[in-house]
């Protein structure tokens, strides 16, 4: 019943729901948007109103022309007699009684229309009185609402007037549907019953307009006027020769089939094939393909089932124009996506970090090549046989490469399932932590940005207090712009760097990681330490965290903590919706022309009108792991020393947030002017929405960081706690624009660094060159003497910082650059775009120090 729903209802009311977002964005007004809606949507389907009103009338003249006789033959015939004989009377004159359903079509067109209205309006108002019964009047203690009784009254009218001259009997049968939707929508909301009394009002309308030009179309001598200015050249004769041929539906049919294979399963299929594991929850995992369900049916219903009813009602004319723009916009769709400009990093509910933009002359090529496309599909039109197999090849090539996909996903979530123990997680995470001897935190930010800590600690002299002791090192560089490329030689040094890694090229990236993730754990449990490890970076080399490899190193303890803090949270639940419903609205908005992406994308909403429910709090889930570290420390008076290592993305899944509070999240279409920050000396605007989300979102971060480091203060461990907060790499705000380097900016390498030492005090900026592959030689310092990496023998030392350093970049955004599914082998993946910068000189934040290379070693 529900995969009905989703055919039938589901892609009218995404119509609805289109329609009514662009009004409400012209109009500034729910009222006025549900009044334009219901006339847009009412003239959208006149044309299908029409002609079903016509076969109709059709189908009553020839009832009524068969009456007669079809009578005399059941008054005076009996049992097989009469069921044969009225049998050879209608196949005589062309007619079987099952054709009397033709007279309900247009009631029957009403039920999904008014259910998809009704489930879209019914549920949505944010308007007090839009979102309720109107109660207009009252009489004593009752209630009485007026505009469902307005729109009765409307209808009534339109039923007597359509109904004029009808038999008594059908005229009966039309006045019961005003009064069955008086029943249903007497108690409805205001803005359901608004909408169906404008529809009352435009059909009244449309039927006196009907009735007047009936009378004049009797007028002979306007025939005749109008019969005598249509005259026609040559052209238009072509023209007509070729609208009144007679139409095959097959030249129809298999585009709009091609349509449905190609965006309900192919485009979904391939985005979620980029990286499956994304898309499994470890604490409660479901197979990524279970997305598809809604994204096929709803790309039926929307690209074969209602066009094919417009389509059977439609004239022969209105038919092959018809078949030719769906031929020449399949070609088109087919086209636009396998050829459409990179589009930047997109997450897992649909949403690019940047919403992507196009040019005028863009968009001006782009409908171009839609008007060469379908003008070229014209003239091959006549093909019929060349089309019908050209399609059905396109669709078995679509089937094939989407089964390819949905394996390699398929197979992806067996291999979660398979070892999901390790992955599920039960136990309350607890970071060890010892009030006697050392303990040193490791704290990765992933995607935190440098250049803003400055204008944070200026703007927000609180938070700086908090961060007593620290020392921040601005002139820092990581390894790459991805956390795939770039996070293991934060944790295992300088033989991690991808370069290095690329040359061990005999062994796996998987192995390599993880060891590079176990190196401290391994060096300080070999001293007694306890370690606690949590949302570390790809353990495993996979999206959910597999810590299997960690099993032999002993008083080590594995979380997912963002799992765990939001295991039963609804933020799961509505990315679940959002994710089912931007899919089938991504697969559009890869198709449309580039005239029309940005007005699909609606900066990340897909034209959702429930905003409140689409802001799901992309930053929550891991602000929540912030806000609880103090709840998960326990401290141990008798351990020797503590480990704790975390990976945090709250400055990388950002937001707009109102007052700085990730409760609060500022919706990404609502109007800012933006607003100047200062660092004390230089005073920056910020003025894109990835420039404020990412300002605000680190204010959050790192003021939640230092509420966990008065706790620290007032267990009386803050002074035997050293404390290294870094990031993977950094981000492109366009803020400093002395360090563009062309193609992309030395901002991306330019990581975030701190330093808290044992027993220090003040704050500092020390301009040392660092890389974040100093972490390793900085957590040890003091506490371990000539430390060496436990799986390599190889000194651990910042050595190798002095000699020459390569960092990696790609100008585009492919996923795989990114997804460890994909670099399944020895060595890293590189695109066609991807180039080598090396630093020349210990100074990140002089451009002319970056010099573009061909390879490492350069």
């Amino acid at each position: 019943m529900n995969c009905l729903w989703e055919i039938i209802i589901t892609p009218l009311e995404l119509f609805y729901e289109a329609i009514f977002v662009f009004a409400n964005k012209i109009s500034h007004s729910e009222l006025a948007a549900i009044i334009l809606l219901s006339i847009v949507v009412s003239t959208l389907v006149l044309p299908l109103y029409m002609r079903a009103e016509k076969i109709e009338i059709e189908e009553q003249k020839k009832e009524k022309e068969l009456s007669h006789w079809a009578a005399h033959i059941k008054k005076n015939f009996r049992g097989d007699e009469r069921y044969m004989t009225l049998n050879a009377y209608y196949r005589e004159n062309h007619y079987n009684p099952i054709y009397q359903l033709k007279s309900s079509i247009s009631i029957l067109l009403q039920i999904p229309f008014f259910l998809a209205a009704y489930h879209f309006l019914g549920n949505y108002a944010s308007d007090e009185f839009l979102s309720n019964p109107d109660g207009i009047l009252s009489i004593g203690s009752l209630s009485v609402n007026v505009l469902p009784i307005l729109m009765t009254l409307i209808n009534l009218i339109a039923t007597f007037i359509y109904t004029k001259g009808f038999p008594v009997g059908k005229i009966l049968r039309s006045l019961i549907l005003p009064l069955v939707f008086l029943v249903l929508l007497y108690n409805s909301p205001c803005a359901l019953v608004i909408y169906w009394t404008m529809n009352n009002i435009y059909s009244l309308i449309k039927i006196i307009i009907i009735k007047v030009i009936s009378e004049r179309k009797n007028n002979p001598d306007l025939h005749l006027d109008i019969k005598r200015r249509t005259g026609s050249g040559e052209f238009i004769d072509r023209i007509n020769s070729f609208l009144d041929q007679k139409p095959q539906m097959v030249r129809f049919i298999l585009p709009m089939m091609f349509m449905s294979v190609f965006t309900g399963l192919l485009i979904p299929l391939d985005y979620l094939s980029a990286s499956p594991e994304e898309f499994i929850n470890a604490t409660n995992p479901q197979n990524p393909l279970l997305y598809l369900l809604s994204t096929v049916f709803v790309s039926i219903g929307f690209y074969t089932l209602w066009p094919a009813v417009f389509y059977f009602l439609a004239n022969n004319r209105t038919k092959h124009i018809m078949a030719v723009l769906a031929i020449g916009g399949s070609v088109f769709s087919a086209v636009n996506y396998l050829f459409s400009a990179d589009t930047g990093t997109i997450n897992t509910v649909l949403v690019f970090d940047q919403a992507p933009g196009y040019t005028l002359l863009q968009k001006a090529l782009n409908v171009c090549l839609l008007v060469l496309i379908v003008t070229a599909c014209l003239f091959l039109y006549r093909f019929k046989k060349t089309l019908s197999v050209f399609f059905i090849a396109m669709i078995l090539t679509t089937v094939s490469i989407s089964v390819i996909n949905a394996k390699k996903i398929n197979d992806s979530y067996q291999s979660v399932i398979s070892h999901i123990d390790d992955f599920r997680e039960e136990k309350e995470p607890r970071i060890s932590l010892s009030a006697n001897g050392y303990n040193v935190m490791v704290i990765m930010l992933d995607r935190g940005s440098s250049e803003l800590v400055p204008y944070v600690f200026n703007e927000f002299p609180e938070i700086k207090n908090k961060f007593d002791g620290f020392t921040y090192y601005p002139n820092s560089t990581s390894f790459g712009i991805k956390t795939l490329n770039a996070s293991s030689a934060l944790f295992g040094g300088y033989e991690y760097t991808p370069e290095r890694m690329d040359e061990r090229a005999n062994e796996s990236l998987k192995d390599k990681h993880d060891e590079s993730l176990k190196v401290l754990p391994k060096l300080f449990s070999d001293q007694g330490y306890k370690t606690t490890l949590m949302d570390l970076p790809y353990p495993g080399w996979t999206q959910t965290g597999d810590y299997s490899a960690f099993s032999d190193i002993d008083n080590c303890e594995t979380y997912h903590a963002v799992d765990y803090f939001n295991k039963d949270s609804e933020i799961y639940v509505n990315t679940e919706t959002r994710r089912n419903r931007n899919l089938f609205l991504y697969s559009i908005f890869r198709c449309v022309p580039t005239c029309l992406k940005e007005i699909i994308y609606d900066n990340g909403y897909y034209l959702w009108s429930s905003k409140d429910a689409y802001d799901t709090l992309e930053i929550l889930p891991n602000y929540k792991v912030l806000e609880n570290l103090d709840d998960m420390t326990h401290i141990d008076n008798e351990s020797d020393g503590c480990l704790f290592l975390i990976n945090n993305e709250t400055t990388h899944d950002v937001q707009r947030l109102r007052n700085f509070d990730p409760y609060e999240v500022v919706p990404s279409d609502e109007d800012f002017e933006g607003y100047y920050i200062s660092d004390g000396d230089k005073e920056i605007y910020l003025e894109t929405w990835l420039q404020t989300a990412t300002y605000e979102s680190t204010v959050a971060a790192l003021r939640e960081l230092g509420n966990y480091f008065d706790y620290l203060r007032s267990c009386g461990i803050y002074d035997n706690t050293r404390i290294i907060i870094v990031s993977d790499h950094g981000i492109d705000l366009d803020i400093h624009s002395e360090l563009s380097l062309g193609d992309i900016s030395a901002e991306y390498f330019n990581c975030m660094f701190f330093i808290k030492d044992f027993e220090s005090s003040g704050h500092k900026t020390d301009y040392t060159f660092m890389t974040n592959a100093d972490v390793p030689t900085v957590a040890t310092k003091g506490i371990i003497n000539n430390p060496v990496n436990p799986y390599t023998g190889k000194p651990i030392n910042s050595d190798l910082k002095y000699s020459d350093l390569y960092i990696g970049y790609s100008i585009t955004f492919d996923r795989r650059l990114w997804n460890p599914d994909v670099n399944k082998g020895n060595t890293f993946y590189y695109d066609k775009n991807f180039a080598w910068f090396k630093l020349v000189n210990e100074n990140v934040l002089k451009k002319e120090n970056w010099v573009q290379v061909d390879r490492p070693g350069d």
